[in-house]
């Protein structure tokens, strides 16, 4: 993830645990260092602003899926998701964006 971050691709963090999201995107944030992350940085992304992970820039969000129940399949066939890393919390699982493959390993 923190590569992914360094060549400025879209991650989307996923955990049914709000507290896991924010510490995980912190902690990203921090292992950046000495770089600093210029870029989307959304924690815990609320349901108003889930059109957000469209986005043309590069991200960090967090998702719960309490925002999700009733529009996540609207939200899966609407994003563009070949570009955006999304990692699974809950899972441990990382599911990299296919535009990532070439640099990242």
């Amino acid at each position: 993830l923190v590569t992914c971050l360094w060549l400025e691709y879209k991650v989307l963090l996923y955990s049914s645990h709000l507290s896991v999201l924010t510490i995980v995107a912190e902690t990203l944030i921090t292992l950046l260092y000495p770089f600093k992350w210029e870029h989307v940085y959304v924690p815990v992304l609320p349901l108003q602003l889930l059109e957000f992970v469209n986005a043309p820039t590069p991200f960090i969000m967090g998702v719960h899926p309490g925002t999700l129940p009733s529009r996540r399949d609207t939200l899966l066939n609407s994003v563009s998701m070949d570009e955006v890393v999304v990692a699974n919390l809950d899972r441990n699982e990382v599911r990299l964006a296919s535009s990532s493959s070439k640099g990242v390993s």
